[in-house]
C-alpha cells in the first residue's frame, strides 16, 4: 500500500513537471515565428530563452550578447532576435538609426522599460517616462542644458578640480595607491551638486559623504531584485499586475534625495533665490506643470515628477561620469605613450589660453576627445 502511494505521488509530481515544462515551452515559443512571417533576418532562438541563454545564466555580458547578434548580419540594415518570448528588432544601419533618433524621433520616444510610478518614484523621471508625458517634460528640461548654461559652469568645475588636486597631493603623502573610482566619484558628485543644484557638498574631502553613499545605493542590485527581474522577463504581466519592484533602487536612498531636493526647491521658492542652473529649470517646470497646469489624466504632473527628475539627473549624471573617467584612467595607465601625448596636449593648450578653464580651451583638446571616445 505504501509502495503504491509513493509511486502514485511520484507519478503525479512527474506529470506536474511535464505539464509545467510543456506550458513554458509553448508559452515562450509561441512568438518565434514573428520575424519569419515579417521576412526579417533573425538569430535562431532556443526554447524558453530565445537568444539570451548565456546572458540569462551569467555566462555572457549583455553587451557581448547583443554584439554577437549584431555581428551575425553584417550585410543587413536590421535583424531580429528574441529575449525569452519577446521579439526585438535590432537596427544596424547608421543612416536608419540617424533618421529614427532625429527626423522620426517623435515615434521612438520610449526606452522600452515599463515601470510603475506608484511603485517606484524613478518611473516618473525623464528616462522612464513615455509618450506625451515624456515629450512635455523634455521640452521643459531642455533649457537647462543650453551651451550658455554649460559654459557658465567652468569656474565651478575649476574650483572642484583644484580641490581634487589638493586632495591627491595630501593622499600621496600618506599612501602609494589611491582608489581612482572613489576619487572620481567624489569629484563628479561635487561638480553636479554645485553646478546643477547650487549645493557645496565637499565630498572630495569627505569620503563618507551622505550624498556619495546614497548615490551608490540608488542602483545597487540585490538578490531579490535580480530574481524579480528574471521573473519580469519570463512573466512581465505578472510583475505588472502585482506591482512588483524590479529595479535596484534603495528606498532609503530615494527618501534621502527626495528630502534634500524638496528642501532645496522650497528654500529657493521661499527666499526668492534665482540661479542660472538646472534647479532653476526644474523650478520653472514645477511652476508650469504642477502649480499653474491644467493637464488632466495621465498627463497630469505632481511634485514627485519634479523630484524624480532631480534625483535622476544627480545620480545618473555622477555615476556615468565616474565609470567613464575611471575606465579611461585605467587604460591610460596601461598605455603610457597615450598618457604622455594627452598630458602634452593639455599642458600646451593650458599655456595657449593663459591657464584658463574656458570653452575655447576645452574645444581645443582634440586628442582628449579621441581618448574619451576610445578612438
Amino acid at each position: 500500500m505504501i509502495s503504491y502511494l509513493i509511486n502514485l505521488m511520484f507519478d503525479n509530481i512527474l506529470l506536474s513537471l511535464i505539464i509545467v515544462c510543456t506550458f513554458l515551452y509553448y508559452y515562450t515559443t509561441s512568438t518565434y515565428d514573428t520575424w519569419r512571417k515579417l521576412n526579417v533576418p533573425y538569430a535562431k532562438p532556443v526554447p524558453i530563452f530565445g537568444n539570451i541563454f548565456k546572458m540569462f545564466t551569467g555566462l555572457e555580458h549583455q553587451v557581448d550578447a547583443f554584439g554577437r547578434i549584431y555581428q551575425q548580419f553584417p550585410n543587413e540594415k536590421f535583424c531580429g532576435f528574441y529575449q525569452m518570448s519577446t521579439p526585438f528588432l535590432m537596427i544596424r544601419d547608421p543612416e536608419l538609426i540617424n533618421t529614427m533618433i532625429i527626423k522620426d524621433f517623435s515615434y521612438f520616444t520610449d526606452h522600452g522599460i515599463d515601470m510603475n510610478p506608484s511603485v517606484n518614484v524613478m518611473a516618473r523621471s525623464l528616462f522612464f517616462a513615455t509618450g506625451q508625458k515624456w515629450k512635455i517634460m523634455r521640452q521643459k528640461l531642455s533649457p537647462g542644458f543650453t551651451s550658455g548654461k554649460l559654459k557658465g559652469t567652468h569656474e565651478q568645475i575649476r574650483e572642484c578640480s583644484d580641490q581634487l588636486t589638493n586632495c591627491i597631493h595630501d593622499k600621496s603623502k600618506e599612501t602609494d595607491g589611491i582608489e581612482v573610482y572613489e576619487l572620481v566619484g567624489n569629484l563628479a558628485t561635487d561638480v553636479i551638486g554645485t553646478c546643477a543644484f547650487g549645493m557645496k557638498l565637499d565630498t572630495i574631502n569627505n569620503d563618507n559623504s551622505s550624498f556619495r553613499q546614497n548615490v551608490k545605493k540608488v542602483f545597487k542590485p540585490s538578490g531579490k531584485v535580480i530574481f524579480l527581474q528574471i521573473l519580469g522577463v519570463l512573466f512581465p504581466k505578472i510583475i505588472k499586475i502585482l506591482k512588483l519592484q524590479t529595479s535596484p533602487v534603495d528606498v532609503n536612498a530615494i527618501n534621502f534625495f527626495h528630502s534634500v531636493f524638496r528642501e532645496v526647491i522650497e528654500y529657493r521658492t521661499k527666499n526668492d533665490v534665482v540661479r542660472n542652473d538646472l534647479t532653476q529649470t526644474l523650478m520653472k517646470a514645477r511652476q508650469d506643470l504642477v502649480i499653474s497646469s491644467d493637464y488632466k489624466g495621465e498627463e497630469k504632473y505632481c511634485e514627485l515628477d519634479i523630484i524624480a527628475n532631480a534625483m535622476l539627473l544627480f545620480t545618473a549624471g555622477s555615476e556615468t561620469v565616474t565609470a567613464t573617467a575611471s575606465f579611461c584612467f585605467y587604460e591610460l595607465a596601461l598605455h603610457k605613450d597615450i598618457q604622455d601625448r594627452l598630458r602634452a596636449e593639455i599642458i600646451s593648450s593650458k599655456i595657449k589660453y593663459g591657464g584658463q578653464l574656458n570653452n575655447e580651451f576645452l574645444e581645443d583638446l582634440h586628442y582628449a576627445d579621441m581618448v574619451l571616445d576610445g578612438n
